[in-house]
């Protein structure tokens, strides 16, 4: 059984991250040990296949996402989970905390931050109705409503997303080129015929 340890390990500095750099080295290392975990639990026909194919992108994100496990207790979509998780524990804190983030990453913030106020409009609008109809037992529900069904928090959303699955797709370009450099470069057998 997978001991999630590292994982936890990861999700707190990620948490306590206090700059783009520290978030980067710590999300680039977690997909780079699992990206060779996920190699060396390869056979060793899988290896040599990759290899001749000269590690094409496309190859081994088929074989990683539809094959094996990709080496650690979590899935890809955590790493988009740890991203997004920041974004919005930092959107809550006062802008001027940005500064130490990456364009990219404030990006992600801003979206997130948007999306917050939007929601917080919605609520507000929801409490308004709701006290105009003397609906005060339902405002749960319509504050749901109109959050869930608020364009503006949607689109605020999806760009929020957008940016962040851009960030991961860049994480995981960066683990397949240090699966490249750092593989075992044995050479190659011909099997007899």
């Amino acid at each position: 059984m997978y001991d999630y340890s590292e994982y936890r390990e990861l999700t707190s500095t990620i948490r306590n991250a206090n700059s783009s750099c520290v978030l980067r080295s710590a999300l680039r290392g977690f997909l780079n040990d699992a990206a060779m975990t996920w190699w060396n639990g390869l056979e060793d026909n899988q290896r040599k296949a990759i290899v001749l194919l000269d590690f094409d992108a496309s190859v081994v994100t088929t074989m990683v996402f539809f094959g094996r496990d990709w080496g650690f207790g979590g899935s890809y979509s955590d790493v988009l989970d740890l991203i997004l998780d920041k974004a919005e524990l930092l959107a809550q804190e006062d802008s001027a905390t940005w500064e130490p983030w990456d364009y990219e990453l404030r990006s992600i913030i801003g979206c997130a931050r948007q999306q917050m106020e939007r929601e917080e409009e919605a609520r507000r609008t929801a409490a308004e109705i709701a006290r105009d109809l003397d609906m005060e037992t339902r405002i749960k529900a319509l504050e749901d409503l109109l959050v869930n069904n608020s364009g503006l928090v949607r689109a605020n959303k999806k760009r929020k997303e957008a940016y962040a699955k851009e960030m991961r797709k860049a994480f995981l370009n960066d683990a397949l080129r240090y699966l490249e450099s750092h593989h075992d470069d044995q050479p190659i057998e011909e099997e007899d015929e």
